[in-house]
């Protein structure tokens, strides 16, 4: 079933990923099928009793979830109990390893039977797609024969006109048929492609974050940042859902992100002065008692329009600047003032990061249902009274060349806000 709905969706033009052709011959296969969960929007579950009781389907399943990707069950021979066998040492352990690793508690998953059962739990209330089939223990046998004496054809369904070729044989009998299987699946598939693609460009992001130690230069800025937030605030009025669901990392990554800076730069001029973002922005950094650092960027800027939070600080003045002499200087003044009482910023940051953290999102919600439910509520309005007043502010990250040369090609009218991070502290230093 798996390789037929594999074929007709390839040969449809869906980019699908199938642990049997898509893992490269000598490579890990635990890291190519996390990768390929990952990379994926959706996450297709056949629902047949040997995917069901196997730890290693149940593992895949579970990382779809820990991920938030939408899952798409199948029903291809679903079973709600099965001769209970123990686990092996080493299955087992596997699932151990898993939940260890990922900071999930421990399911104690010893039999088939808890397989099943922790199966059905993720699966949960999501719909079915009926792809069922009838088949004996005479053709499950058969399929195992024919599996074997195919194994060495598999990587060859990367080639369309060979795919296109490949005629598999049917074994026992199908109740539903598989263009009927296949056209509903691409229905979900094709449903809410915008958001969904979102989510998997951010949970990028977020997982290259957190494989390089949560390291603050890989963190989102600028309009990157701006569509995140936009993105984890989307609002689906019922009975709209949402087809995948922010996991807690990506919500870290995308809160860690806002407030990463420890120096708030304010660009002045007449449009950011009169610029609500830009207000809205100030008003953020002073709330946190970010420090303030204002350049006057374009002249003339009447005195009258800065906000008085700006007109007591000392600006540095890029408006007098007529040779590369200057710009340097300027620049140099800003890293002098990033340089003043360095550590107390930093420290300042980092504390404030613990203190705002939601301490609900250090955790994914249990899959008790009470429990998850109110779990999830509390989360989601937490993260909307956070993030609602987050608006539009672009970001560019300056060097001293980058600095000039944007200077030299300027546009006529610049954006509202900018937030600025100059290379040489470029860890939480400046928004």
């Amino acid at each position: 079933m798996a390789a037929r709905i594999h074929q007709q969706l390839k040969l449809a033009g869906q980019d699908a990923w199938f642990d049997k052709v898509n893992i490269p011959d000598g490579d890990d296969y635990q890291q190519r099928i996390n990768h390929g969960i990952e990379s994926a929007h959706n996450f297709v579950c056949i629902m047949a009793p040997r995917g069901l009781t196997s730890p290693y389907c149940l593992v895949e399943l579970e990382y779809a979830r820990l991920l938030g990707k939408l899952v798409i069950p199948l029903n291809h021979m679903v079973i709600f109990k099965t001769p209970e066998q123990s686990l092996s040492a080493g299955d087992q352990q596997v699932l151990v390893t898993f939940y260890q690793f990922h900071n999930q508690p421990d399911q104690n998953i010893r039999t088939t039977q808890d397989v099943l059962n922790r199966s059905h739990a993720l699966i949960g209330k999501t719909n079915w797609l009926d792809a069922k089939q009838k088949l004996s223990d005479e053709d499950i046998k058969n399929i195992a024969q024919w599996a074997q004496s195919y194994e060495n054809n598999w990587a060859k369904h990367e080639d369309l006109d060979y795919l296109q070729q490949v005629d598999f044989p049917e074994f026992g009998e199908s109740i539903d048929t598989l263009d009927s299987v296949v056209e509903r699946i691409t229905a979900v598939l094709e449903r809410q492609t915008a958001y969904v693609r979102m989510h998997t460009e951010i949970l990028a992001d977020a997982l290259h974050w957190q494989k390089n130690q949560k390291a603050t230069q890989h963190l989102l800025v600028g309009q990157q940042r701006t569509a995140a937030e936009e993105w984890l605030l989307t609002e689906f009025i019922p009975p709209e859902q949402p087809p995948c669901q922010p996991s807690a990392l990506v919500c870290e990554f995308i809160c860690e992100a806002r407030k990463n800076a420890d120096n708030f730069i304010f660009f002045i001029s007449a449009d950011s002065v009169a610029s609500e973002h830009c207000q809205r922005g100030l008003a953020y950094a002073l709330q946190y008692n970010k420090r303030i650092v204002p350049l006057l960027i374009i002249a003339p800027t009447p005195t009258s329009d800065i906000p008085d939070v700006l007109r007591v600080l000392q600006y540095v003045d890029f408006t007098d600047n007529t040779c590369h002499a200057d710009y340097d200087s300027d620049i140099d003044d800003i890293l002098n003032i990033l340089k003043h009482d360095y550590e107390y910023y930093k420290r300042h940051a980092l504390n404030l990061t613990q203190l705002i953290k939601p301490q609900k999102l250090r955790r994914r919600p249990g899959l008790n249902k009470e429990k998850s439910l109110l779990n999830k509520e509390k989360s989601n309005k937490l993260w909307l009274s956070l993030l609602t007043h987050f608006k539009s502010i672009l970001v560019w990250c300056l060097s001293q060349k980058t600095m000039r040369e944007h200077w030299h090609k300027r546009p006529n009218n610049y954006e509202d806000c900018i937030l600025e991070r100059i290379n040489t502290y470029n860890d939480r230093d400046c928004i």
